[in-house]
């Protein structure tokens, strides 16, 4: 699988952008989808931070995406007026518009395009952040993420969907539909792509970060383990920031199996079946089981952030993570987050899903899965400090465990 990767994310350069395409919506798995939210959806101990069940136009439904006609900004078109996008040259490396911009792409060997969005700084980037996405969640989750980095770090910034993923028709916030699917494969493939489109397309492109949260781990993890490389022949990435990741799908789909319906059957999707029947997919697509190709791929170093308390992804699986990265020798810095801060929002917690059991109004002090879409919570803000770290001269070259305390208020000294 990952020699496929690498023979998909083919080197190219500047090319011309096609018509906008939007993920495919799958409304037949409207209702499985829903009777997975409390345990994948990240509804939080109050189900109050991501309203996911709100019916609500998906994607599908809204206008071309705007942008500023002439000034090589993205896809562009009347805003609101629903009119066939112009079509600029595609890369661009920089441009004067704060916001994220969507596009889509051809990948090698498949008809379909690859949908997403990416942003670039006012100057010539320095490096590119390519972002995964979690589960429930697509491309449309990391519009201001996307926006921000790009700024704020003189980046070019990426998040991509995955051919696979399925748009549903309800929205856990306007304008950011939920989605089922566990399309890891071509989430990757189409990370590798894009972001090797602008890597031949923007010459000052130095340093390149590659960034998974939850299923989004699982991608990325995927990604590093590929073997991509630049248009130089260089490795495509240099560190991989995991948040909460899905290490072990093997573990995670068994625990499926226990727990949600929904999710065994969007993993089975992607895998061709149970792992009974075969457990090869299964396998290629568990990160802990690749260490040694990401190795291979010259991967430099590794950040792995969970909070202890983690409702969705069992703690245990950045571990397992943290042991396979040391046993191959790549260095790799493990936060572990244990008390949130009072300006962290409601997650999903282990010990909170039981403990709501006997009181409906608790909720665990412990930091556990949160959404990636905040911009407070601590495991958030901790995986967003360790980026912007990267990129100021302190990347995760040497190997190092530490402890953030929400409570405490600072953050370990894991320079090397």
């Amino acid at each position: 699988m990952f020699a496929l990767l690498a023979a998909l994310a083919t080197s190219a350069g500047v090319l011309t952008v096609p018509a906008m395409a939007r993920p495919t919506r799958h409304p037949t798995k409207e209702t499985a989808k829903d009777t997975a939210q409390d345990w994948w959806g990240g509804q939080g101990e109050t189900g109050s931070t991501q309203p996911g069940t709100e019916p609500g136009p998906g994607p599908g439904d809204q206008p071309a995406p705007g942008g500023d006609p002439g000034t090589g900004a993205g896809p562009g078109g009347d805003q609101g007026t629903g009119t066939p996008p112009s079509v600029p040259v595609f890369p661009i490396c920089t441009d004067t518009v704060d916001r994220a911009v969507e596009f889509s792409i051809p990948v090698p060997g498949d008809d379909r395009l690859a949908h997403g969005f990416y942003a670039v700084p006012d100057s010539a980037p320095v490096g590119m952040v390519v972002f995964s996405h979690g589960y429930g969640h697509s491309s449309y989750s990391w519009q201001q993420h996307v926006a921000r980095v790009a700024r704020d770090l003189h980046v070019v910034t990426i998040a991509m969907d995955g051919r696979d993923l399925h748009i549903l028709s309800t929205e856990k916030a306007p304008g950011i539909p939920n989605t089922a699917g566990w399309p890891v494969t071509s989430a990757a493939a189409d990370g590798i792509t894009a972001a090797k489109l602008f890597q031949a397309a923007c010459p000052t492109i130095g340093t390149i970060v590659n960034y998974g949260v939850s299923l989004g781990g699982n991608t990325s993890g995927i990604m590093a383990a590929s073997g991509a490389t630049r248009i130089d022949g260089t490795p495509l990435f240099d560190w991989w920031v995991d948040i909460e990741g899905v290490n072990n799908l093997i573990e995670t789909y068994f625990e499926a199996r226990g727990a949600s319906p929904a999710a065994q059957a969007d993993i089975e999707e992607e895998t061709g079946g149970s792992f009974e029947s075969d457990p090869a997919p299964f396998q290629a697509r568990t990160n802990v089981l690749h260490t040694q190709d990401m190795k291979a791929a010259g991967l430099k170093g590794v950040v792995l952030v969970q909070g202890v308390d983690d409702g969705l992804v069992p703690y245990n699986q950045s571990q397992e993570m943290f042991d396979a990265l040391n046993a191959v020798g790549i260095p790799t810095q493990y936060f572990t987050v244990t008390l949130k801060s009072d300006q962290s929002e409601a997650e999903t917690t282990l010990s909170g899903t039981v403990g709501k059991k006997v009181d409906p109004s608790y909720r665990s002090p412990l930091a556990g899965h949160t959404s990636e879409m905040s911009t407070t919570h601590i495991v958030s803000l901790t995986g967003f400090d360790r980026l912007d770290a990267i990129f100021a001269g302190h990347p995760p070259a040497c190997t190092r465990l530490a402890v953030v305390d929400g409570q405490v208020g600072s953050t370990p000294n894991v320079d090397c």
